[in-house]
């Protein structure tokens, strides 16, 4: 019995040993895979601005196309302007009241989605972005303008007008935006925006129910407004011609 008990003692021992390795790598596993799902912390926002004051320091290095419209304590406005067109492209506001936010304006029409903050972005990197942009032309199909009215607070949509220059002639151009406009696009994008898309079927639909109403003949309580105008003139042809009819007739 006494020679069996070395033996027994040494055997475990190495049992001993083998459990502790094992635990030790589990327990090296279970760091590992603990360090592999943790989340990197996010990095770090950089402030470029932290008032308006600040932006302003920055104007010096504004660049061609851009030019410095309005520069006064309380409001400055940048500008990309345009050759042929009697209009601002592009507008970028900054007032010292709303301290680093940017108000932008395309064409003379506010964009609200293009209202960015400053604070982590740098105004020449800001005025880049919108460089590279394409303006929205709208629903530009000649047919369709008459379809939609000046802005008036109450559609969903309207005809904008631009005034340009054609070989040294003014002229204007109509084209029919939605009130949600994105106006700026990527520059890889369409010509006009989704919105603006949209609006186009609506135009069309309300052509086509102004062209089979004028294959109708009118009726006595027909409101004025959803006639044509080409069939009023039609209308009133034939009653003075009528008219002179009747009149010729009773004097015989």
């Amino acid at each position: 019995m006494d020679s069996q008990e070395p033996a027994k003692k040494w055997k475990d021992k190495g049992d001993l040993k083998n459990i502790k390795i094992n635990f030790i790598a589990e327990c090296n596993c279970s760091c590992l895979l603990l360090q592999t799902e943790r989340e990197q912390p996010p990095l770090p926002e950089r402030v470029f601005y932290k008032n308006f004051e600040d932006i302003k320091k920055d104007l010096n290095k504004i660049q061609a196309p851009w030019i410095i419209k309005v520069n006064t304590p309380a409001n400055v406005q940048i500008g990309v302007s345009s050759e042929t067109e009697y209009v601002w492209k592009i507008i970028v506001e900054l007032r010292a009241e709303n301290n680093t936010q940017a108000y932008v304006k395309v064409l003379g029409v506010p964009a609200p989605r293009l209202t960015t903050d400053l604070e982590s972005k740098r105004l020449s990197t800001f005025l880049q972005e919108l460089q590279v942009m394409s303006i929205c032309t709208g629903v530009t199909e000649s047919s369709l303008q008459e379809y939609a009215a000046l802005p008036d607070g109450q559609t969903q949509f309207y005809r904008h007008i631009q005034y340009t220059t054609v070989n040294d002639v003014v002229c204007h151009i109509s084209s029919v935006r939605s009130v949600q406009c994105w106006l700026l696009l990527p520059s890889n994008s369409s010509t006009y925006c989704m919105v603006c898309h949209q609006i186009e079927h609506a135009l069309l639909e309300k052509k086509k129910r102004k062209e089979s109403r004028i294959l109708q003949p009118v009726k006595p309580n027909d409101p004025l407004h959803c006639l044509d105008i080409d069939q009023l003139k039609t209308l009133f042809k034939e009653e003075r011609k009528e008219k002179i009819r009747l009149e010729k007739a009773a004097s015989n």
